[in-house]
């Protein structure tokens, strides 16, 4: 988590870590496209205060392991965030769209 261009807390404290980090979803129509597999560990994730104005953010990977997008919907949470099943309305926020390097072949002898 980054507030106003600091990170704040440890890898995943206020982030849900997923079960599959680093793979994409084979199934879209699956209850884990909504904040992927694993996502269910929101009861062991904490929350952090952040004022109004704040500007909020958070890294990722600097390697894409797959072309396509890499994007992020947070959902707006009545309640408690740790009981939170992920089914409600979400937002887009970022969006990037990873292409493969483009390698060169050599001639074959």
């Amino acid at each position: 988590l980054i507030i106003n261009g600091k990170v704040v807390g440890e890898l995943c404290q206020y982030i849900r870590k997923t079960d599959n980090f680093d793979l994409p979803l084979q199934n879209v129509n699956y209850t884990n496209m909504r904040c992927n597999s694993g996502a269910a560990s929101g009861a062991n994730t904490l929350t952090h205060t952040v004022l109004a104005g704040s500007e909020v953010g958070f890294g990722v990977a600097e390697t894409f392991s797959h072309p396509g997008p890499q994007q992020a919907y947070p959902p707006r949470v009545l309640g408690l965030v740790s009981e939170y099943d992920d089914s409600g309305d979400w937002t887009k926020i970022y969006s990037l769209v990873s292409s493969p390097p483009i390698l060169s072949v050599g001639a074959i002898d």
